[in-house]
């Protein structure tokens, strides 16, 4: 018993001591200001990428400038002389700095950093969450976007102990209630008396016998004699009522238990190890470039909480690390296209308008159908028409049609008063126009003062034409009609249309039976007016002259490209198989066959040659991706810059020391 008390106190005395200790601690923390430390990674916590896993010869033999052959070989540093010299092993080593250059690959980029918290910041009964922020930054050094990465928790030992302790006493319980259904009474009480009281038992199915007072009492005596339990107690037994009451306690217990999935979106919920010191955390995030991208801020901030989950310090928000993206993409080349095109001296617009006419009437009722309409239609054509300053117009000509209704020469008479009728008035409303837009007409001055007016519009009269009926437009509307069946088609055009002369033939289509529906739906849509509107082009004394004009179209897949809109500039690019740009489009996608079968072929300019040099270290072609980077340099030195930014030809470089001596 003194053993049980002498346990207690030291227990006592250990909470005590350690929580005075974190309250202590943690007053510290809100004067000193501690910071966690952001940082790139070392080179022992990278892993290295499929392009340091290539196999890289010994030595390669390239062609300088002359052409003669010059022999690489793996350099490394002599520590005596200073010098590169050529080696069998090439030693490497890292400096950690706050900016690093990152590729873009197939749209994405992979930004890894280390976050490192200093042993004042842990403590064994606190957690600690942090949380990675990113700043999207455009070529105009502007924010694009921001976002907030998964959280890191640190966690202390004897917190995460005390937290898996209860989240497993939480699934226990979980369990427990999950299992609740099966806590049923009765069955398990009536074998124990079957088995054990066979003379009470036996009385279960006796209806005649009455249960007293005593023979309760008999029943409760007997059963303490042999088991010291009370009749109640064994019913509660067998019953799992004391079960059913212990789970309900332990339900009300579950409401103060921390659920095990409060931290959802964690990357990382780690045990602090305080004998190690700092606690050291790689983070790596795969992003998705977006256009005008050309840098990513990185920060970390956070918050320490103690065991019952209040806040006691405000993890202040790290420097920042910066990552500048190098993509593919600005290897772009500033170009235009431009569309080779025939101009023509004269030009002929034709507009049909269904104006509407009586059967056998000539003169335009405005209320008829959608005359009103129609006519307010061709009156702003005509408006727009005479308000161009690319063209002048030479002539309007009216033809009128009418159906096939009647004979053929008074058909013929009745479209031309059509026509003049359609012709005199719109004639009158040229007129009114013309005089309006000259009354109109504005000034310029030019640089002596002088004042030019612009030129008056001529007035263009109509003219009129006529075509008696419209057997043509009357085919097409058999043919796409929908309520004439195949075999009525048929009859119309084998049997019908092969009569020569008009009015036979419209005598013949009045014996078939759809004739009817002919006249009422069909033949009010013959009853139209087209107007041709003749110009030419104001200035223009040829009748045909080429003119070369901006491919609007691949200018705008060249800005995309710029802006990393890969999606939208591949689209357009593609219609341009063999351009050099689309090549550049393949080599941001990584698809480096699709960009080979268009650069190879090309001359081998600088920028041709350096795409090939990044195409062919890909492929672990180091032999000809040696010589195109050397080619590329002496026709354009700034290429030797260029070829750090590039992890294909960076690893290069470092590897047969190319921007040393392969120069000289």
């Amino acid at each position: 018993m003194k053993r049980i008390a002498y346990i207690g106190v030291a227990v006592f005395l250990f909470v005590l001591l350690f929580g005075c200790s974190s309250s202590n601690k943690a007053a510290k923390l809100a004067k000193r200001n501690d910071e966690v430390e952001l940082r790139l990674p070392s080179s022992e916590n990278v892993k290295p990428s499929h392009l340091d896993t290539v196999k890289r010869p010994e030595s390669i033999i390239v062609k300088d400038e002359d052409g003669n052959d010059k022999v690489l070989m793996n350099a490394i540093l002599d520590d005596e002389t200073g010098e590169m010299v050529a080696t069998e092993v090439l030693e490497a080593a890292t400096i950690t700095v706050r900016f690093k250059r990152v590729a873009e690959r197939r749209g994405k980029v992979d930004l890894g950093f280390e976050v490192v918290v200093p042993p004042v910041l842990l403590d064994n009964q606190w957690e600690m969450q942090l949380t990675p922020e990113l700043y999207y930054i455009s070529d105009t050094e502007t924010v694009l976007d921001s976002a907030y990465l998964e959280k890191i928790n640190i966690t202390g030992e004897v917190l995460h102990i005390r937290r898996m302790r209860a989240n497993q006493l939480y699934g226990r319980i979980m369990q427990e209630l999950a299992d609740s259904g099966k806590y049923k009474g009765g069955h398990t009480l009536e074998v124990f008396v079957e088995r054990n009281l066979p003379e009470i038992y036996s009385l279960k199915y006796d209806t005649s016998y009455v249960y007293t007072k005593e023979d309760s009492s008999k029943v409760v005596e007997e059963l303490f004699n042999w088991y010291s339990v009370t009749d109640q107690e064994a019913i509660d037994h067998y019953s799992n009522r004391c079960a059913l009451k212990d789970l309900r306690r332990k339900k009300q217990l579950l409401g103060t238990l921390p659920n095990p999935d409060d931290h959802p979106g964690v990357r990382i919920d780690s045990v602090i190890r305080t004998e190690n010191g700092d606690f050291v955390c790689l983070y790596v995030e795969t992003i998705a470039t977006r256009p005008k991208l050309k840098k990513v801020y990185v920060y970390v901030a956070g918050d320490i909480y103690n065991e019952n989950g209040q806040r006691i310090y405000r993890v202040p928000r790290t420097d920042s690390l910066v990552f500048n993206i190098s993509s593919a993409a600005q290897l772009y080349k500033e170009q235009k296209r431009y569309l080779h095109r025939i101009v023509y001296r004269r030009a002929e617009v034709n507009a049909s308008f269904k104006i509407g006419f009586e059967a056998g009437k000539s003169e335009i009722d405005r209320n008829l159908n959608e005359n009103a309409q129609e006519m307010a239609h061709i009156k702003q054509t005509i408006h727009r028409v005479l308000q161009s300053r690319e063209f002048d117009l030479d002539s309007v000509v009216v033809t009128a049609h009418c159906s096939p209704e009647g004979i053929y020469h008074a058909n013929e008479v009745l479209s031309h008063k059509r026509s003049q009728s359609v012709s005199t008035y719109f004639d009158r409303y040229m007129s009114h126009v013309v005089d309006s837009l000259n009354n109109e007409r504005g000034f310029s001055v030019d640089e002596w003062g002088n004042i030019h007016k612009d030129r008056a519009i001529m007035k263009i009269h109509f003219r009129s034409r006529a075509e008696a009926e419209n057997w043509p437009q009357l085919n097409d509307l058999i043919r796409s009609d929908t309520t004439l069946t195949e075999d009525m088609k048929q009859v119309y055009f084998d049997d019908l249309l092969k009569i020569a002369n008009p009015d036979v033939r419209e005598a013949k289509l009045k014996t078939l039976p759809y004739y009817n529906y002919l006249k009422a739906s069909v033949y009010p849509k013959l009853r139209t007016v087209d107007f041709n509107f003749h110009f030419h082009r104001r200035g223009m004394v040829k009748d045909t002259i080429m003119t070369t004009e901006l491919d609007t179209v691949y200018a705008r897949g060249l800005e995309y490209l710029k802006d990393r809109d890969y999606d939208h500039a591949i689209e357009i690019l593609r219609g341009y198989p063999d351009d050099y740009n689309l090549a550049v489009c393949y080599v941001a996608l990584d698809r480096n066959l699709s960009a080979l079968d268009i650069l190879e072929p090309m001359k081998r300019t600088a920028e041709v040659n350096y795409l090939l040099a990044l195409l062919y270290s890909r492929q672990g072609d180091n032999k000809n991706a040696v010589q195109c980077y050397l080619d590329a340099c002496h026709q354009d030195p700034s290429y030797r810059h260029r070829g750090n930014l590039d992890p294909e030809i960076s690893i290069l470089i470092k590897t047969y020391d190319l921007n040393a001596d392969a120069f000289e």
